[in-house]
């Protein structure tokens, strides 16, 4: 649903696909990987619309092989350069994240997060499953509890 949402603003339709957390055995891999592309392709990740987002990700699904911890720095990483990329264009960075697990680079997350802050983007997390995520309230940057990196720098304005 937010899918069809996010992508009535998208001209192209066309979505890079990654997947984290995982043994990405349809493309070889044979160890956990925290950000990889679900086509296979690392230099062009994109799909067509959410069609091609659900398509892909039923194809590859089968061939993963989920695995904790939850680190959230390299995907965010992956991000923040895309959005570095397409600095001073007219457009606007959507990072939609579905995660079923606590975070486990917190540190690494808050500061990446500041980072984005600065960008024009904002990341939408859906915790799937049963369970804990209170913790990733800490992510919510609504005043007065504006997120701040480990350093105390604060969240230039709310993007999760």
């Amino acid at each position: 649903m937010v899918g069809g949402i996010v992508e009535q603003y998208d001209y192209d339709k066309m979505f890079p696909l990654y997947g984290f957390g995982g043994v990405d055995k349809f493309n070889g891999g044979t160890k956990v990987n925290h950000c990889f592309p679900l086509n296979g392709n690392p230099q062009k990740p994109f799909v067509q619309g959410v069609a091609g987002i659900l398509g892909t990700y039923r194809q590859t699904l089968p061939n993963i092989k989920f695995s904790g911890p939850t680190y959230f720095g390299p995907i965010l990483e992956t991000f923040l350069n895309h959005c570095k990329q397409q600095f001073g264009k007219p457009n606007y960075n959507v990072l939609l994240i579905l995660t079923d697990g606590t975070i486990h680079d917190m540190p690494k997350t808050k500061q990446l997060l500041v980072d984005l802050s600065a960008m024009p983007c904002s990341v939408i997390i859906v915790g799937l499953g049963d369970a804990d995520f209170d913790n990733m309230e800490v992510l919510d940057g609504d005043s007065p509890n504006c997120l701040k990196d480990d350093t105390g720098r604060p969240c230039l304005r709310d993007i999760v």
